[in-house]
């Protein structure tokens, strides 16, 4: 299993070009140089784009707490709560990788 570029990522901003960015970054906000998303899409406003920039830029640090939600809640939570939690941290480590998430998805 292939692990994510570490944290921290940054949104970068709107550029002059049509570019809404994120990327990862090292200690004293210097940059890394290592582009982790290029949210640019022309069929969408600038204001959602940047909006998907700012989330991806988080997913980090929400896969981060969520196993620790994962490590001191888990048997406090409902069953159906705890496989979702589990399916979704799968997911995110690409160890839950049998198919595509598709669009009206319940899983």
């Amino acid at each position: 299993m292939v692990k994510h570029t570490p944290g921290p990522w940054k949104y970068t901003g709107v550029s002059k070009l049509p570019r809404v960015r994120v990327a990862a970054w090292e200690g004293d906000d210097t940059c890394a140089g290592l582009l982790i998303a290029d949210c640019a899409n022309s069929h969408l406003s600038t204001e959602e784009q940047v909006a998907n920039a700012r989330l991806i830029a988080e997913a980090p640090k929400m896969l981060a707490m969520l196993k620790e939600v994962r490590d001191y809640y888990l048997d406090r939570m409902r069953s159906n709560s705890q496989e979702s939690l589990l399916r979704i941290i799968a997911r995110a480590e690409g160890s839950d990788v049998a198919r595509p998430v598709c669009e009206g998805d319940k899983k």
